[in-house]
């Protein structure tokens, strides 16, 4: 039996093992935002389940919109990200 010990393969590994037992969710790289380095669709949809008070301070300082979708422009450290 041959075993594969590339990169690809050790990564491959850990991501199922996180899936399987470690309460990880795979991500979507088309909804992953570069500029900011994250993916604010899983942001948000963590916020909803574990912040209910930051999520509604969001909201209110216009940051997402009621129905959790992100703005297209936001303030990183002052500066403008789209």
């Amino acid at each position: 039996m041959t075993v594969d010990y590339t990169e690809e393969a050790f990564e491959s590994a850990i991501e199922e093992h996180l899936l399987q037992s470690g309460g990880y969710s795979s991500g979507n790289p088309k909804t992953f935002g570069r500029q900011l380095c994250l993916d604010l669709i899983m942001l948000i949809a963590f916020n909803r389940r574990t912040l209910q008070r930051d999520l509604r301070q969001m909201e209110a300082l216009g940051i997402i919109s009621r129905k959790g979708v992100a703005r297209k422009s936001y303030y990183v450290l002052g500066n403008k990200v789209q």
